[in-house]
């Protein structure tokens, strides 16, 4: 049961960020959620079992779950597979902790404790609407409005060893476990002991069945995925100076995790409306335009050591909310910004000459064939302006977009195509891009209710994205921020902009999430259909395809639905799921 906090009165704090999304929220506190007597009334002692990843247990209420102490997890060589473990009691149990143990094979094979992501699972606070509403009002003065505010146990912290349990309260323990590639086929089985200050509370087993087929590495994966890091952010967050070795050193640990999630692209941002961008743009004496790439090669040397050998998404030169470009003007010694307009020549003849420069410099750095520029959310006329604009610049340069908006036109022109989830691509022109080897995908931001990413919704939607992905014949998923934290994102998920979870997919000091993990365990079931999908045809299993084909029907069903609005069914979504599984894990 989610404990709700609604808002009445409450103090109102300002913290100062540069940045309107950090604007204050209500303040409050943990202490301001309490568990609810007549609930717990019914329970007695402590009590541990397995628990379904597809849902949070909120820490006030009581897990509504049949006592399981033994669970298993099948899966395919190189696989990752999801367990979570629930703790509750009536009564206050103080030091709880836990010690899993290694998991071993009939041949002895072993899947180390060590290699496991295990940890407490921490609450955060977050927004919560039992309808979700188009977040992207949420913090306008004319359509805004306000929500209330819950506790979700959605980071996963290895490093909380110790927890103390007050009565009546729930604690979950996460446990992501690598299944290896090597050629053992059949059960690691181990356990899961839990203590408080030294007393056995309860044992789980816990069973791991390492199927025949083999998953590959992220690297080799079909799915497109494409989260944009906001680098200056994570500076600010850290309080390091901009590029320096420790800037780097957070970064790598985000570009691990998205590596993981089997993400291959960057996306630097080349222009924008402060110095916080890549590239120095400088306005000589002469009146001619230098520009510096000092920055955008450290930054993309780095993302390819990081495993992010494909594209090069540049960002920064279009804004559908208005053009602002900061440069340095030498004649005056004055940082200064020009806002020109769509249409307006000197954009163009700007545009044009960045271009020409810009390519000649990826051809002598040898990522010309990676890169491509991007604009997000423009309109059809001011699309049509930026692509003549560039191609003027370089005809070869590829460029990419995101779109709330389905235009047909868009299709056929650009090489890398991401639209909102609600908007439905052409399916012929589909077809010919992905010949073409043009990635076509979707993205979900605000204005999606589900499935979504918000750190309150129901963790199983952030794997439905993929099969969502899949049914409707696309190549991946994009998402604006993953890592876009406040100062205070560690305890608050909650911005006066938009919905908690808008911002950010995982913690800092390299914390993930429920939300991430069930994000990746989509992915790895989307490269499933995939490769079980191929192997069928080429066998000539009609038999087979078609009992997969029946399994994801109730998903294509819903593929198409608008999800702008609220028409996501909360039990057939994941009930679908589980019976695709089935078939991928046989």
């Amino acid at each position: 049961m989610k404990k709700i906090f609604t808002f009445i009165s409450v103090l109102i704090t300002a913290v100062i960020c540069g940045n309107k999304a950090f604007a204050a929220v209500d303040k409050v506190d943990f202490s301001d959620f309490k568990p609810d007597p007549a609930e717990w009334r019914n329970v007695t002692g402590t009590h541990l079992s397995w628990g379904t990843t597809d849902f949070s247990f909120y820490c006030y209420g009581v897990p509504q779950i049949d006592e399981n102490k033994d669970l298993l997890l099948k899966g395919w060589r190189g696989e990752n597979v999801y367990a979570k473990a629930v703790i509750w009691t009536a009564e206050q149990r103080d030091s709880v902790y836990y010690k899993m143990s290694d998991l071993v094979g009939a041949d002895g094979s072993v899947i180390k404790a060590s290699d496991c992501e295990i940890g407490f699972m921490r609450n955060v606070i977050s927004d919560y609407d039992a309808v979700i509403r188009n977040g992207c009002n949420k913090g306008k003065p004319e359509v805004g409005f306000k929500c209330d505010v819950t506790l979700v146990p959605d980071m996963i912290d290895p490093k909380y060893k110790k927890v103390d349990m007050h009565a009546m309260h729930t604690q979950c323990i996460w446990i992501t476990c690598p299944i290896p590639a090597n050629d053992y086929v059949g059960d690691y089985k181990g356990s899961l002991k839990v203590y408080s200050k030294g007393e056995e509370l309860g044992t789980l087993n816990l069973t791991v069945r390492s199927l025949q087929h083999i998953l590959p590495p992220p690297a080799d994966w079909k799915h497109y995925t494409a989260f944009w890091v906001h680098y200056y952010p994570v500076a600010d967050y850290y309080k390091v100076p901009y590029w320096s070795k420790a800037h780097f050193k957070w970064l790598k640990l985000i570009y691990k995790r998205l590596y993981a999630a089997g993400q291959k692209n960057c996306r630097p941002s080349v222009c924008g409306p402060t110095d916080k961008k890549m590239v120095k743009w400088t306005l000589n004496e002469d009146g001619d335009w230098e520009f510096d790439y000092t920055v955008f090669d450290k930054f993309v040397e780095f993302s390819t050591e990081c495993g992010m050998t494909g594209d090069i998404e540049c960002a920064g030169l279009s804004h559908r909310k208005g053009n602002v470009f900061q440069y340095w003007d030498a004649a005056d010694g004055k940082s200064k910004k020009l806002t020109p307009g769509f249409e307006d020549s000197e954009y163009r003849k700007l545009l044009v000459t960045f271009i020409k420069d810009f390519s000649k410099h990826l051809k002598e750095k040898g990522w010309h064939e990676r890169a491509m520029v991007s604009t997000d959310e423009l309109g059809h006329d001011q699309n049509d302006f930026f692509i003549k604009s560039i191609r003027k610049g370089d005809p070869t340069l590829r460029i990419m977009t995101s779109s709330n908006h389905a235009d047909v036109e868009l299709e056929e022109v650009f090489d890398n195509l991401s639209y909102a989830s609600h908007c439905k691509f052409d399916l012929d022109i589909l077809k010919e891009r992905q010949a073409q080897g043009k990635p076509s995908t979707q993205y979900i931001c605000c204005s999606e209710t589900h499935p979504n990413r918000y750190v309150f919704s129901d963790p199983y939607e952030c794997t439905y994205i993929s099969y969502n992905t899949f049914v409707k014949g696309l190549d991946g998923f994009l998402c604006w921020a993953v890592c876009w934290w406040s100062p205070w994102e560690m305890k608050d998920t909650r911005r006066a902009m938009f919905y908690s979870g808008e911002y950010a997919m995982f913690y800092p000091y390299d914390k993930t999430s429920q939300r991430w993990e069930k994000f990746i365990e989509g992915v790895q079931d989307y490269e499933k259909l995939h490769i079980l999908t191929e192997e069928y045809k080429k066998a000539g299993n009609k038999a087979a395809l078609d009992e997969l084909d029946m399994a994801l029907l109730p998903l294509k069903a819903m593929a198409w639905n608008d999800t702008r609005k609220d028409v996501f069914d909360r039990e057939a979504v994941p009930a679908a799921i589980a019976a695709v599984k089935e078939l991928l894990n046989r």
